[in-house]
């Protein structure tokens, strides 16, 4: 689902960008018959806009029944962050450490498999 932010004025956030982007350039591809793009496309592009809105909607309902911060609020946004961030040392960092040794074995295996086949 696309971020909602409050970036401050003249932001928008990625749909609303792809909105407009889209808007700006549908003029220039009704020149081509195959881009047509009538009344029922652009309708098709609010609706994505109407989709979003509902499931920001959504995500508020789920967030304050849950008693935590608003996803898009500076709070939700710092506690996302917080949630990522991998202390030196902690379980989640020695998990980190290990899954990428086993990704690298694998990789490994599967370019030997690979040379191997080549060789052969």
């Amino acid at each position: 689902f696309w971020r909602w932010h409050n970036a401050g004025t003249g932001m928008c956030s990625t749909l609303e960008a792809i909105y407009f982007a889209a808007l700006e350039v549908a003029p220039y591809k009704e020149e081509d018959e195959r881009f047509r793009y009538g009344r029922k496309k652009r309708d098709a592009l609010i609706h994505l806009m109407w989709l979003f809105g509902i499931q920001r909607a959504a995500t508020a309902v789920q967030s304050e029944k849950e008693g935590k911060p608003l996803p898009f609020s500076t709070a939700g946004k710092e506690m996302q962050r917080e949630l990522r961030r991998t202390e030196k040392g902690s379980e989640k960092h020695l998990r980190d450490i290990e899954a990428g040794k086993k990704l690298k074995m694998e990789d490994r295996q599967k370019s030997r498999k690979e040379k191997d086949h080549v060789l052969s």
